[in-house]
């Protein structure tokens, strides 16, 4: 979850893109719309684990497994 309450989802395999994807579905639509879908930079992955951690007003990316 977001700071607003919007859900996040770390999408790592099969995507679209080829790349990790990040998806964030509003509070506001009760889920059932997105406010954004991004491609990023990043590789697909199948030995790690992504997560969102919490930084002064936005959000932050961190690679905590592998």
């Amino acid at each position: 979850m977001s700071a607003k309450g919007d859900l996040v989802y770390i999408k790592t395999r099969n995507t679209g893109t080829g790349k990790i994807e990040y998806h964030v579905a509003s509070k506001e639509s009760r889920y059932q719309s997105f406010t954004k879908q991004v491609g990023t930079d990043f590789a697909v992955e199948d030995n790690g684990t992504w997560c969102l951690a919490p930084r002064i007003g936005r959000l932050a990316y961190c690679d905590i497994t592998r």
